[in-house]
């Protein structure tokens, strides 16, 4: 697979994003956001099995799309596949370590593993990044409305 291809779907941040009309590539099984919006709405349906083909399918098109591999390890955690759903969110957490979503699921996972070590881990993680994210927001206001 060309990485060229890739780089379509992420924005100016690297983000993954659709890019409409201009992507090159049909909204279909080549396209990673597509893919991951029909294991999503299978995954709502709780026909987990199936999702789980859709995410491995967008993330084997693009290995660093986070959302993809946040949902199949919520897939495989309703499955009762703890450790495979641990894997995926352990990947995701590689690409993004101040993903608050992957965070949340990976201490929610843990604690299915009754690894309450690393969930609390996890959990003081997240709570340092939205404890930063306030910060900045407060600091940001403060600048903005010259507050002392």
């Amino acid at each position: 697979m060309s990485n060229i291809k890739i780089t379509y779907w992420r924005n100016e941040e690297g983000k993954i994003q659709c890019p409409g009309d201009s992507c090159p590539a049909k909204c279909d099984n080549n396209c990673p956001i597509w893919l991951n919006q029909k294991g999503s709405e299978l995954l709502k349906l709780q026909d987990y099995l199936h999702a789980i083909q859709y995410f491995k399918q967008a993330v084997a098109i693009c290995s660093f799309y986070i959302d993809a591999l946040n949902n199949m390890g919520i897939a495989y955690r309703h499955l009762g596949k703890y450790d495979e759903a641990k894997k995926c969110h352990m990947k995701a957490l590689v690409r993004d370590v101040c993903c608050k979503k992957t965070l949340y699921e990976l201490e929610y996972t843990c604690r299915c593993l009754k690894d309450f070590g690393n969930a609390q881990r996890f959990q003081n993680m997240l709570v340092e990044i939205c404890i930063e994210e306030e910060r900045e927001r407060l600091e940001k206001f403060r600048r903005n409305y010259r507050v002392k």
